[in-house]
């Protein structure tokens, strides 16, 4: 199996494990579900970066964190090809703004440690801070809300969906 196929592979389990996960009168399971949500875009997205990487299109290597958009970023700056049914071409109308805001809203509850003096943010994983002395497990029921996880479910499919396609056309082109 090729590198990108196993992200891509792993990427679909995610979104299947986080619509498992996610009872939708249950908000006690919106952390876990958004949790899967949230890898299942950022492997679907490492799939093309592999790719690219791999064809000398793209110098980037695997971050150890869990920025989706700064990967998007990296992808968006290789140039076009300008042939008919470019596969990059694919991935700029995939992320529009909107596309791009819904990424960011996804990066933004992936763990992450605090800068010096911050409050620990919500996340997926950890307790968080309310206030300096109040906090909550992600797991709480007022964690996530029911257009949180819509919004989450929405994305990890739309994203991981065309960019499993954007892949195919990628690897039709770099072999």
């Amino acid at each position: 199996m090729r590198e990108s196929a196993a992200w891509r592979s792993q990427a679909v389990a995610d979104d299947d494990m986080g619509t498992r996960v996610e009872h939708v009168d249950d908000g006690r399971t919106y952390a876990h579900a958004a949790a899967k949500y949230q890898q299942s875009v950022e492997k679907a997205v490492k799939a093309v970066v592999v790719i690219l990487r791999h064809a000398g299109i793209m110098a980037i290597n695997q971050p150890r964190q869990h920025r989706i958009d700064m990967l998007v970023t990296a992808i968006l700056a290789v140039p076009r090809a300008g042939v008919p049914r470019d596969p990059l071409e694919r991935a700029h109308r995939l992320f529009s703004a909107a596309v791009r805001r819904d990424i960011r809203a996804l990066d933004d509850v992936a763990p992450a440690w605090p800068a010096a003096g911050a409050l620990h943010a919500k996340n997926t994983e950890y307790p968080y801070q309310v206030t300096a002395v109040n906090w909550l497990p992600p797991a709480d029921a007022s964690t996530f809300t029911r257009g949180d996880m819509k919004r989450f479910r929405y994305t990890s499919r739309r994203v991981s969906k065309e960019l499993d396609r954007i892949v195919d056309a990628l690897e039709l082109l770099f072999p």
